[in-house]
């Protein structure tokens, strides 16, 4: 289990109940350890008990997302009682409400790119794929990074990647895909989308 801080963690005093969010870095091999993985941790302090919630979409059950380099990662944030999840290769946020224990789904992809396709190798082919390859593979698909909610416009800001369709590998860095931000209202309906330069911004400023 894969905790880092990128990840919100939320207290709830009244229940005495800690969530915090993160990924599995399990995945791979048979459907049923894809389809058993979560992004939520819930602890009850007065229990000691440990709930898990939120499974990852059934995309990325049995295929291969390119592990710690590709799309396994997902984001979060928090609203109040809500967590909202950035999954890297899903063009929808997954919102988990702590107090009733639902999810929904809503729609927020870039307008940008539209199919995200996993990597053509087998799910268990991880620990055989070297850097370059998983590296190019992740330039060359969309995706998604952070999630942000901001509490005084009341706006969520959702950070997309934008696919490359020339990879320079000759370059002073290592290949940036260009990013855009898509903004929602809080009621997750899209309010616009903006591009950002590929000089002025990569992955480390986000």
């Amino acid at each position: 289990t894969f905790v880092s801080t990128r990840s919100p963690i939320l207290f709830e005093k009244g229940s005495g109940r800690l969530y915090t969010t993160g990924f599995y870095a399990d995945e791979g091999g048979p459907l049923k350890i894809d389809s058993a993985r979560t992004n939520i941790a819930e602890f009850s302090l007065k229990t000691g008990i440990v709930e898990y919630k939120v499974k990852y979409p059934k995309f990325y059950w049995g295929v291969n997302w390119g592990g710690a380099g590709g799309f396994r990662q997902s984001l979060a944030d928090i609203n109040g009682r809500t967590i909202v999840i950035s999954f890297m290769a899903d063009h929808w946020l997954t919102t988990y409400d702590t107090y009733n224990g639902s999810e929904k789904k809503f729609y927020a992809g870039s307008k940008y790119f539209n199919e995200i396709r996993s990597m053509d190798y087998p799910s268990n082919f991880l620990s055989f794929a070297n850097e370059y390859k998983v590296y190019e593979y992740y330039c060359r698909e969309g995706s998604y990074c952070s999630i942000k909610y901001d509490p005084y416009r009341k706006v969520y800001y959702r950070v997309a990647e934008l696919p490359l369709k020339q990879i320079n590998w000759n370059q002073s860095r290592t290949p940036q895909k260009q990013k855009s931000i898509i903004f929602l209202d809080s009621a997750f309906v899209k309010i616009g989308e903006v591009l950002f330069p590929t000089e002025k911004y990569d992955l480390n400023h986000l």
